[in-house]
């Protein structure tokens, strides 16, 4: 089953609702190592179960309840004091190059990302002071670029790796291939399926079929000077009918000024799914736009954007 959609450009009312609001409780500090870790949100997760944050700044991990943090935390942003983990963390695991962290679902495993390697850890057993090692180690044999737990089966994986191929493995049995060429890719909240990039392509499976069930592709915009194209750099699933991307245009005339490629927001909705393979959703929309939104409540979707872009084709 083939479904085609072009999306019509469109007009969307202001909500007096969006905005960004940020309070800075201080800084913390734990190593005088002068790093930045790639990626900043692939570098802290949080465990609400246990009201604890777990870091990596490139040199160690640390986990530390989230109150202890702010009462410690230097009201110098720039330059704030190197403090002593101990006097704070509950953990402070010497992990040099953790450049990824996953919690699971149940907030029992800590995955940390360090080269080709995941170390697993029990985060009660961190917490309890019962073992500071790790319970399972992963190795993939090439650098992983993303890692994530299944939602609903926390043996379960995906990663990415370095040469751009996605991987879906579990603890017990080992991994294997799930698609080339991928940019990103992320888990459906209850687990089944997977929606992945590949170039300008957005795709949603199942790791047991063999093709997806429908596929976004964005077409080369008209507003957009030099050859090139757009590639879908990352991907949320917030709601079980609605994935948010982000995507960049690549201008291949352009390689000099990579920081000049222009930024969209791709929201893709619908109605029902019966959740097989080569059958799209009901009511499958997309919208493809410089500013976009997605409110969810429950199980109501109200999608809201600046300006929605007419090249965007669902097939």
């Amino acid at each position: 089953m083939v479904l085609q959609v072009v999306v019509a450009p469109a007009q969307a009312q202001d909500s007096s609702h969006l905005g960004y609001f940020f309070q800075t409780g201080g800084a913390i500090k734990f190593s005088d190592a002068d790093s930045k870790a790639p990626g900043y949100a692939c570098c802290v997760v949080a465990a609400d179960h246990y009201g604890i944050v777990v870091y990596s700044d490139l040199s160690s991990v640390y986990v530390a309840h989230t109150n202890k943090l702010l009462a410690a935390a230097s009201k110098e942003l720039k330059s704030p004091e190197v403090l002593d983990p101990a006097t704070v963390c509950i953990a402070a695991l010497a992990m040099p190059g953790v450049t990824a962290l996953s919690l699971s679902a149940d907030q029992l495993l800590l995955g940390c990302v360090a080269g080709s390697t995941v170390q697993v850890y029990s985060l009660p057993k961190l917490l309890h002071h019962q073992s500071d090692g790790p319970v399972h180690t992963l190795e993939l044999g090439k650098k992983i670029l993303q890692f994530s737990w299944c939602p609903n089966d926390v043996t379960t994986y995906l990663a990415l790796t370095f040469d751009r191929v996605l991987v879906q493995g579990s603890l017990p049995v080992g991994f294997g291939p799930l698609a080339d060429s991928v940019e990103c890719a992320c888990w459906s909240p209850d687990g089944q399926f997977v929606a992945y990039s590949s170039g300008n392509k957005l795709l949603v499976t199942a790791p047991d079929w063999r093709e997806s069930a429908f596929t976004v592709a964005i077409s080369p915009a008209e507003d957009e000077d030099g050859d090139g194209n757009f590639i879908v750099d990352s991907i949320t699933w917030p709601a079980p009918n609605a994935i948010a991307a982000s995507s960049l245009w690549h201008d291949s005339s352009n390689e000099d000024e990579p920081e000049g490629s222009d930024g969209y927001l791709l929201g893709i909705t619908w109605t029902s799914w019966e959740g097989q393979p080569t059958a799209a959703p009901q009511g499958l929309k997309a919208m493809l736009t410089s500013y976009l939104t997605i409110q969810v409540s429950i199980d109501i979707v109200d999608t809201g954007s600046s300006y929605i872009h007419p090249h965007c084709k669902i097939y």
